[in-house]
């Protein structure tokens, strides 16, 4: 029985990691295998959401601190 535009479980899995192009080359043996990765070298890298709650936080404290410097600087001023 032949099969139209249906794919079995194990052939999605081999497309999508044959299409997969977040890694580079070098990251997959011959077959397709991920080599071994040592997790004293492995970089932490943080998820988009995380990045994202980072870049707030740092951007809410620098805006705290502008207003801080304003707020001395015109109490100094003003007495």
């Amino acid at each position: 029985m032949r099969r139209t535009g249906c794919q079995t479980g194990a052939e999605l899995r081999r497309l999508s990691m044959r299409t997969n192009t977040s890694f580079g080359p070098d990251i997959f043996a011959d077959r397709g295998e991920p080599r071994p990765v040592d997790p004293k070298g492995a970089a932490f890298r943080l998820t988009r959401r995380a990045a994202l709650g980072v870049i707030l936080v740092l951007s809410l404290g620098l805006w705290a601190a502008l207003w801080t410097a304003v707020a001395s600087l015109a109490s100094a001023i003003l007495g």
